[in-house]
Parts: structure tokens; C-alpha cells; sequence
């Protein structure tokens, strides 16, 4: 009936579309259930049931479990490969039907709506069960002005006030209503998805990391996972276990820095150029970490990281529609080194065959079924990574985002020529602001002197990047995002004369930076040649990453 599913939906039991695939386990299919109905953690058994037509009206049937519990291969064939509506029914307790509260972690993604009475914004299916309750008075003309001005929110899309119009900041990209007129705006640019996304974090909160620079990312995984005071859609607020820094946003930034880095290399493979592809790890889709991921893809295209720019332009189809063409892929696609070694050797083929003496017909179309076999069977099975993935972007309503603006966002995740994210030595030295002595001093000589061996150390270091560089005086690897923070994203330079006078006896110094406010002190008196420079510079870089000053 309506009425109970509602009911169930209201309490956060409602109907969900999982992903499942033939290998999975009854443990990995009873976890994917539990991420899916928090409400069901602790429940002892249960069992599948399913209704053997008239629309879910008939009587529901138990379906039994083979030897190894219910398994993707076992619900594909009873459910007719996804076509039949399953019902998860727990045999020794009943579930709490009680309603949720708005706020819940399961209405996240979910299309809200503002009351027109108290001005709460909730879920859709809450706000059927608010409107009885909801007694606060108002005068008929009061309501006649709320049915011309209210406010609804789904995913990017806002319908506001028309008379505050000169008053919204996102207006590029809204519905707006008056006297049954809708004008529409879409996103312009990728500017307009980072600014609106970060529009979305919820700073009533702070969602606290704690963390060790040692085996960053995988204790990122782990404490990410471990918080429940808080969830990713508010502030991300990091701390690095004995280090003085105060986190003011710069340590969010390379916390997001080394997460990202870290995942393109632990959960991805191939080559960049193109993009990559997940790994197939049975062990970190069993511990969610795929999942993690996509979250830290959201929270770091909100609050200022870098963006997975490193994904093949097929994955990123998947994260943005939940499917792909099969058809346009090609063995190019496969980054797997074991399938790209079994392509290459089926390539091969005709030509060892022939040169063995064989004079018979050799059929090409038989290689290239093989090959296309191969390139399929390689990508499909990457599928319940991409999933988890895509779970993880339900934050800030991401993926309704890209889904709707797949190629204006493609950039964030798929490289191209067209990306310009990665500093080198002239953006640098273009955004450096240095504190002069007057002109012509000795002084400003000096000064001088050190910006020059500042700029002939980074374009000597290009070659092998200048990520690390920009991170050290920072704390971020990329050039910020956003047009508007681009402008003013600056690196103040300052230089420190009189070291040997308030520090007496000492022999050696190194230049200082702090990466909250995008300054770096250079010892004048300690930098005379470039080879001294490139010395002290070589190892503050390389030792000085913690955040020991505040």
C-alpha cells in the first residue's frame, strides 16, 4: 500500500537500488544492506522475501538461501537480473518504524522542500508528515504572499523570492518564480558548480580529523570512517598529532592534498595521461574505502582541494549516469597490467603463429572478438568500485550535479589539454609579493639577489614537478579552483636581515613558512651564492613539512 511505504520511507526503510555482482559474498551483500538501512545494524538474520506478482499486493515469499547465504549470483537469478522487487525481513525483531528526524544522515540526498509555515527545510516525504503537525498560525494574506515567495531546494536548483533577487549570490543558477512566470538558469561554468558546492557545506559543525603524517592515507581512510559527532557535509576541521599548526583552513587543504594524491595511487592504475582506472581490490571495497573516496571527491571540490582530475573519461560517464556504453570502449581503456599483458599477447598472435610456419587462413575476427571480450569482461568488473564511488559523491548532491552537467564538469575529473592546474615555475614567481627595502639600498640588493635564485631554483626543479614546492609554501599542490580565489591567491615573501643580531653564535638557518597565510622568510645572511640558496632551500623543503610554528 502508499500509505505503508511512506511509512517506511519516513522511517528511512524505503525502497533502494543496490548494485550487485555475481562474486559477492553474503557478508559483503548483508554490509552493502547495512550501509544502505543504518536500522538494520545489530539485527540478528533476516531473510529475502519476494511477492509473486499483482504489484507487490500478493502474499510475500520467503526465498531460501543456497549453502553460502544469499549471493549475487542467487539474488540475479530470483530477482530476473533486477527486475523483481525484493523485500529484506528480519526474523527475530521488528525494525523501529519511528519517523526520522529531517536531518538524518539517510535524507541527505534525498529533495527537500521549506515548509510555508515554520520555514524548516526537510525531505519531501517528512515534510507529508510535518504539514498535520505543523499548528502555527498565520494570517490569510500572510499565506497568500507565501504562495508568491517561497523557497524549494533540489540538489543545485533554488526557487526564491523574486523581490530579494538583487540580494542572491548564485542567481546564475536558478529557477525563479513569479506570477507563474520560471526563468532558468543553468551552471555557466565550472566555477559556478565549485562556488555553488561550496554554498553546501554546513558549518554549524566541524567534521574533526585527527591524524599522524605516518601512513597518512590509510589512517585518513580509518578516521574518516570513525567519526560520528559530525559527517563530511560540514566543516572539515584537521589536526596533526604534534604539530602546533591550528587549522585555519591551510591544513584542511593538504590534508585533502595528500588524500587525494594518495588515492590516485592506492585505488587507481595506468598511466594519467589519459585518466585512470579503480583497482580491483576485493579487501578496500570490503572496507569501504571506494566509498570514502567519492566522499573526499566532494569535500574536496567544496572546501577548496584539489579536484580528482585523474580519471578515465569512462569512469567518470559511470560516476556521472550509473552506467557506461560498452560499446565505446577500447583496449586503450584497460589499465589492468594483467588484461593490457593477455591484449597484447592476443595482438600478437597472428604474427607468432606465422612466424612459427604456419601457412593456413588465420581469421582476424576471432582475435579481435577475443581482444573485445577481454576489454569488456576488464572494465565491467570495476563496476562495484565505481558504485561505491558514486555512493560516496551522494554528498552535497554531487552526483545530481554532474549527472545534470556532465560535460561542463568534466574537467574536475577527467585530464585534458584544457586543465591548467599544475604550477610551474612562472605561476609561481607570478603570484609572489615581496617585501623590498627601499630601493637602491644594500638591502634591496640582497633582496633582489634572492628572488633570482628563487626563480633559477624552481625552473631547474620543473622537470620533475613543483607540486611538492607549492605544497611546502601553501599547503595545496594545485592553483586554486575558483576564479575569484585565483585573483587573490598570493605568496608574501619576506627576508630576515638581522638573524646573527637577535640570535647570536648560531651558524646556519633556514627559510620559514607558514602555509595559513602563504608566507616565507628567507635568512639573507645564510644565502650569499645560489649553491648555499639550492642547500637550505633543498632541505627545508625536503624536513620542514610539519607545522612546528604558530
Amino acid at each position: 500500500m502508499a500509505s505503508e511505504e511512506l511509512q517506511l520511507s519516513q522511517a528511512g526503510l524505503g525502497k533502494r537500488s543496490l548494485i550487485l555482482t555475481d562474486d559477492m559474498s553474503h557478508t559483503m551483500i548483508n554490509k552493502l544492506i547495512t550501509e544502505e538501512y543504518p536500522k538494520m545494524d545489530g539485527v540478528q538474520g533476516w531473510l529475502l522475501h519476494k511477492s509473486s506478482g499483482g504489484q507487490g499486493r500478493r502474499k510475500l515469499l520467503a526465498i531460501p538461501p543456497d549453502v553460502n547465504g544469499y549471493t549475487g549470483r542467487l539474488i540475479r537469478n530470483v530477482s530476473s537480473a533486477g527486475k523483481t522487487l525484493l523485500y529484506v525481513v528480519p526474523l527475530q525483531q521488528d525494525l523501529d518504524l519511528t519517523p526520522l528526524p529531517s536531518d538524518a544522515a539517510e535524507f541527505q540526498t534525498m529533495p527537500k522542500a521549506s515548509c510555508q509555515v515554520c520555514k524548516e527545510s526537510m525531505p519531501l516525504h517528512i515534510l507529508a508528515l510535518h504539514v498535520n503537525n505543523c499548528v502555527k498560525s498565520q494570517s490569510t494574506e500572510e499565506e497568500d504572499e507565501v504562495n508568491l515567495c517561497y523557497i524549494v531546494e533540489y540538489c543545485m536548483i533554488y526557487i526564491i523570492c523574486p523581490f530579494r533577487l538583487s540580494g542572491f549570490v548564485y542567481n546564475t543558477f536558478a529557477f525563479i518564480l513569479r506570477n507563474k512566470n520560471i526563468y532558468i538558469f543553468f551552471f555557466l561554468s565550472e566555477a559556478d558548480v565549485l562556488q555553488w558546492l561550496s554554498s553546501q557545506v554546513d558549518t554549524s559543525k566541524n567534521f574533526r580529523i585527527c591524524i599522524t603524517r605516518n601512513d597518512l592515507v590509510q589512517r585518513g581512510f580509518i578516521q574518516w570512517q570513525r567519526q560520528k559527532k559530525a559527517s563530511p557535509v560540514n566543516k572539515l576541521h584537521v589536526t596533526f598529532i604534534g604539530e602546533a599548526g591550528i587549522d585555519t583552513g591551510a591544513l584542511s587543504k593538504e590534508f585533502l592534498t595528500e588524500m587525494m594524491h594518495g588515492i590516485e595511487t592506492r585505488l587507481f592504475e595506468g598511466s594519467g595521461k589519459k585518466g585512470k582506472s579503480p583497482v580491483y581490490s576485493i579487501s578496500d571495497l570490503e572496507s569501504s574505502f571506494y566509498r570514502t573516496a567519492g566522499e573526499v571527491f566532494s569535500v574536496s571540490l567544496a572546501q577548496g582541494g584539489p579536484p580528482p582530475c585523474f580519471l578515465r573519461s569512462w569512469c567518470y560517464h559511470f560516476l556521472a549516469t550509473g552506467n557506461f556504453d560498452i560499446l565505446q570502449l577500447t583496449k586503450d581503456d584497460v589499465d589492468d597490467t594483467e588484461y593490457r599483458s593477455l591484449i597484447e599477447k592476443v595482438s600478437y598472435l597472428t604474427e607468432d603463429i606465422v612466424s612459427c610456419g604456419y601457412t593456413g587462413l588465420v581469421k582476424l575476427d576471432k582475435r579481435d572478438s577475443i581482444i573485445r571480450s577481454i576489454v569488456v569482461y576488464a572494465t565491467v568488473r570495476l563496476t562495484p568500485m565505481l558504485q561505491q564511488i558514486r555512493n560516496g559523491m551522494k554528498i552535497y548532491n554531487l552526483l545530481e550535479v554532474i549527472g545534470r552537467h556532465e560535460s561542463l564538469c568534466s574537467n574536475l575529473f577527467v585530464p585534458s589539454d584544457e586543465n591548467d592546474d599544475t604550477p610551474d615555475a612562472d605561476y609561481i614567481m607570478s603570484i609572489l609579493e615581496p617585501e623590498l627595502s627601499e630601493r637602491g639600498s644594500p638591502r634591496h640588493a640582497k633582496e633582489n639577489a634572492i628572488i633570482n635564485f628563487f626563480q633559477d631554483f624552481l625552473e631547474n626543479l620543473e622537470t620533475s614537478g613543483l607540486c611538492p614546492i607549492m605544497q611546502w609554501l601553501t599547503g595545496q599542490r594545485h592553483k586554486p579552483c575558483l576564479p575569484s580565489e585565483r585573483a587573490s591567491f598570493k605568496i608574501h615573501v619576506r627576508f630576515e636581515h638581522q638573524c646573527k643580531d637577535t640570535m647570536p653564535g648560531h651558524y646556519i638557518c633556514y627559510p620559514l613558512v607558514s602555509a595559513c597565510t602563504n608566507t616565507i622568510i628567507f635568512p639573507v645572511a645564510h644565502m650569499n651564492s645560489y649553491t648555499e640558496f639550492t642547500e637550505f632551500m633543498t632541505t627545508a623543503v625536503t624536513m620542514g613539512r610539519d607545522f612546528s610554528r604558530v
